[in-house]
């Protein structure tokens, strides 16, 4: 199976779109029914798969499902362009003379969006005295640096590590074609660790920290990594999701974290309300008064502006604002995400469900299925879930250390089958016993993985390595989990005495069980409350109790 897996990854991948890639794998495996239909003589079989098959050549070459599924999907919309990248699927839909801008369906801006492209600059380039060097972390192409054109700048630094969505920004729109726009197609992380440069204003205009990888630009390491890439007094500004009238527990928890991460950095902090919630911060001195300083700068601005803003009514809001941010709270970190888990919580909000009684609920069935399973089959779920958790972890901080995972899913999907697939090769050459002491050795070296992993990606992040260096490193990760995993599979199916068919729904079972538990609890709750370190002794603590409870009752398997 994993040879599917490297030939879609490292060929299809780049020739092809998601649909199209099911399309082959649909010919194939109609393919190889239709061969075994004529070979055993199965007419009636035949006829309806020679039907299928007539259906779906029509099908392939007479409608384009790509662009139907998109239209459906943004209705109302004019769809002007759409393809899959290596950093996510690109959208381009259109609204009379605006653009809406969508990566993996997630909205990521509109231009022509005024008011908001004048908040996001405005709010922070006035804080300068002076602004000529000005750093844009994306945001680029919905307008922001035509609101920076209207300071002296000597030039824009515009960051953006998808090439596509420049050319995009170029074919649709004339907001990047100033010579004093500087385009670097970097990952931002990456591209501030290495700089040289120094910046007098940092805007930060990405979407909020909803994913692990957004998540990577709203932590106390990231902000001190561009703390030294600031000169003396310079501005840094984002913005975050925003209510004037009201703000949920969840926006206030959110609001905290980040403003109490910021704080660790830089000594003033102000939220000037807007459109959203604009977090400014500095060294030095940050003014409310944004109209009076636009007025200084005799700015020509259609929104931020006498006519539209009061200083008075802003002071007000951000005053409110501030008074719901606790201070007392946990802090953002690349391997601890705590926003994360708070813009769970937000988005679930939005639907009116008990969570508590459901988790719950799900909790005690968990343990009566656990309560219910043999030794050997509680360390295959421990182990799967070993397995499964590990493989997120990795997912996520590969996104901290390297900068984006959207093509890296498949690859390190792959290497972990591929490790699977070792690991049961090898282990008929490792040992001839098939016996519970053999399994243990095995059980053991999972703890000692998990205990080892998040040292090892500390270490990874603190040295920062070239990005082939990291690529090798996570490869040689997953792969040696997969041979753990596929190590003690192996075992388990030799060492329970029963018929096959019992054999392998128990021990797949349990393992799949195991997977599917640790995969959802790990990336939405686990992660973001506990962190890397802690869930990885975590996990190597289930595993131990597993083995340890194995080892105590050892004698029913000989």
């Amino acid at each position: 199976m994993y040879y599917w897996w490297f030939f879609i990854q490292f060929f299809l991948v780049f020739l092809l779109n998601s649909l199209q890639i099911l399309y082959v794998l649909l010919f194939i495996n109609l393919s190889a029914a239709l061969f075994i239909s004529v070979v055993y003589k199965r007419k009636k079989t035949l006829f309806l798969l020679i039907t299928l098959f007539i259906g779906f050549v029509i099908t392939t070459f007479t409608l384009d499902l790509e662009k139907i599924t998109k239209e459906k999907q943004f209705k109302g919309q004019d769809l002007v362009f759409y393809k899959d990248t290596p950093y996510g699927n690109l959208v381009v839909t259109r609204n009379e003379n605006q653009f809406n801008f969508f990566d993996n369906s997630k909205f990521l801006f509109s231009t022509e969006n005024t008011i908001e492209n004048e908040e996001a600059v405005h709010f922070a380039m006035l804080q300068h005295k002076n602004p000529k060097k000005v750093l844009l972390l994306s945001g680029g192409v919905n307008g922001l640096t035509k609101e920076m054109m209207k300071y002296k700048v000597e030039y824009i630094t515009y960051l953006e590590i998808n090439p596509v969505l420049v050319e995009l920004g170029k074919k649709f729109t004339t907001n990047l074609s100033s010579s004093k726009i500087r385009i670097i197609y970097e990952d931002a992380r990456y591209f501030i660790n290495r700089t040289k440069e120094k910046f007098d204003v940092v805007i930060i205009a990405l979407p909020e920290p909803t994913t692990a990888q957004l998540n990577r630009f709203y932590t106390l390491e990231f902000y001190k990594e561009l703390k030294k890439i600031l000169n003396t007094n310079a501005v840094v500004s984002f913005g975050l999701l925003s209510s004037n009238e009201y703000l949920s527990a969840e926006v206030k928890n959110i609001n905290s974290v980040i403003y109490n991460t910021l704080n660790k950095v830089f000594k003033n902090i102000i939220i000037l309300p807007g459109n959203r919630n604009y977090f400014v911060a500095s060294d030095g001195i940050l003014s409310s008064e944004i109209v009076k300083l636009a007025s200084n700068n005799n700015l020509n601005n259609a929104y931020v502006n006498a006519f539209y803003l009061s200083d008075n009514d802003l002071k007000n809001k951000m005053l409110s604002v501030m008074k719901n941010v606790t201070f007392k709270t946990e802090i953002n970190r690349d391997f601890k995400p705590i926003v994360y888990y708070h813009q769970l919580k937000y988005w679930m909000s939005h639907f009116k469900t008990n969570y508590y009684l459901i988790f719950g609920v799900l909790i005690i069935l968990l343990l009566l299925f656990l309560y219910r399973l043999k030794p050997i089959n509680l360390c295959l779920f421990t182990g799967g879930f070993a397995a499964s958790s590990i493989e997120v972890i990795l997912l996520v901080t590969f996104q901290v250390v390297y900068g984006y995972v959207y093509q890296m899913i498949g690859i390190i999907i792959m290497l972990f089958m591929v490790g699977l697939a070792l690991g049961i090769y090898c282990m008929n050459f490792i040992t001839k016993k098939y016996t519970v002491n053999n399994y243990l050795k095995i059980q053991a070296g999972l703890v000692f993985y998990s205990v080892c992993l998040p040292f090892v990606l500390l270490f990874i992040n603190y040295i920062n390595p070239n990005p082939v260096i990291v690529q090798v490193a996570y490869c040689i990760l997953i792969l040696i989990i997969g041979g753990l995993t596929g190590m003690t599979f192996s075992l388990s199916s030799k060492i329970i005495k029963k018929d096959i068919s019992s054999v392998a729904a128990e021990t797949y079972g349990a393992d799949l069980f195991g997977s599917a538990i640790g995969a959802i609890v790990l990336s939405a709750f686990l992660l973001p409350l506990l962190g890397v370190l802690k869930v990885c002794l975590l996990i190597g603590l289930f595993n131990l109790a597993s083995g340890l409870n194995l080892y105590v009752k050892r004698n029913s398997y000989q």
